[in-house]
């Protein structure tokens, strides 16, 4: 396994974190606007 690789996934990893936490807060804002 190399560097570069581990910090892709890492990155990834990142965005795909932040991605869910928006998501997740835009439907409790949806959710709440009901």
């Amino acid at each position: 396994m190399s560097y570069a690789y581990v910090v892709q996934v890492e990155t990834f990893t990142e965005v795909l974190h932040d991605f869910v936490k928006i998501s997740l807060f835009d439907i409790k804002r949806a959710l709440s606007a009901n």
